[in-house]
């Protein structure tokens, strides 16, 4: 008995992801095998896709090429995905045609993504290259607190990233905490206003000691229940639908927010913070609202950013555990 067949990858074109100043970033479907004549009677072919970056104009050192394109593509491309991809191997090819390979074990990500995972990216290629077409530009010009914010989530993303809940609930909110601050004020009121209100205020004191006490305990920056508001009015029906009842979120988040950031007393009463699967909800629930605030700067609004995770089942279980945790209270009222 005896079997052929024939593969090619001549007709698999290259999905293009950026083009800008001398730099062309594509994906380039590949053809891998496995096996062949004895003693091994077996053969797979196998389907995979290369991240190819061509710097034409400004040569640079290997580091600084990592540093600028290949990190934050990684990074952007594990953001769109929804788990983390694996740098394994890079080959270099330099102008004159000279090939060289550099094996290490750079970035540990998964190797095989499951069906569902494959499924349920938040951002396929499919989407982002009609709708979001300068998406990698964008993710480039991040403000800081947005991709601070981005770093993070992509440090928890799969089985391999912060195990204990209490970190990981402390390093969401730290997530929550830098994206909310993305476009709003970072003033409470204006400076001459401020200087005012310390001005008079060192008047009122005869006691110079006394005086630099009271303006050393204040400051003129907004407090972080003023950009969580903000944040959740931002991401409007997509706050709504992943916590029904924002006031209670709100709630919870600042209060046990303040307790595991600063390790207060709080924490020895049981009475007085969340449960285990409590905490683990609302950290669910403050992931997915960064996987959207983040989305936002991506240039999608709400309602596409809410359309995108009913449409892939993104989170889905992360959006019922926060759904369940924070329904609308059935008289109406806040609880």
């Amino acid at each position: 008995m005896s079997t052929s067949a024939i593969w090619s990858s001549e007709d698999c074109g290259e999905l293009p992801l950026f083009s800008k100043d001398g730099v062309e970033i594509t994906l380039q479907p590949v053809i891998t095998k496995k096996g062949g004549h004895l003693p091994q009677q077996e053969f797979s072919v196998k389907e995979d896709v290369h991240l190819r970056f061509e710097i034409d104009d400004n040569p640079m050192p290997l580091d600084s090429a990592m540093d600028k394109w290949v990190y934050p593509m990684w990074k952007m491309l594990t953001f769109c995905m929804g788990f983390r991809c694996s740098i394994d191997e890079i080959k270099i090819q330099t102008a004159d045609g000279h090939d060289a390979s550099c094996f290490l074990p750079l970035i540990e990500g998964e190797e095989e993504p499951g069906n569902r995972q494959l499924d349920c990216m938040p951002l396929p290629y499919s989407y982002i290259s009609k709708e979001l077409p300068d998406i990698f530009e964008r993710w480039l010009n991040l403000d800081g607190d947005a991709r601070r914010a981005a770093t993070i989530l992509i440090g928890v993303q799969g089985n391999k990233g912060i195990s204990l809940l209490d970190s990981m609930f402390a390093t969401i909110s730290g997530a929550f905490e830098a994206v909310s601050r993305v476009g709003e004020k970072t003033k409470d009121i204006e400076n001459s206003r401020y200087k005012r209100i310390v001005g008079q205020l060192k008047k009122c004191l005869s006691n110079q000691e006394d005086a630099d006490w009271v303006v050393g305990k204040l400051n003129n920056i907004p407090p972080a229940s003023y950009y969580a508001n903000a944040l959740m009015k931002k991401l409007g029906v997509f706050s709504e639908f992943v916590t029904p009842d924002k006031e209670r979120f709100l709630r919870d988040l600042r209060h046990n927010r303040n307790a595991y950031i600063h390790q207060t007393s709080t924490l020895d009463d049981k009475s007085k913070t969340l449960s285990d699967m409590e905490l683990y909800s609302l950290a669910m629930a403050i992931k997915v609202l960064c996987y959207g605030a983040i989305m936002t700067q991506l240039g999608l609004d709400a309602d596409a950013i809410l359309k995108q995770f009913k449409t892939t089942h993104f989170c889905q279980t992360e959006v019922h555990l926060a759904r369940k945790m924070y329904p609308l209270p059935e008289d109406g009222t806040n609880r």
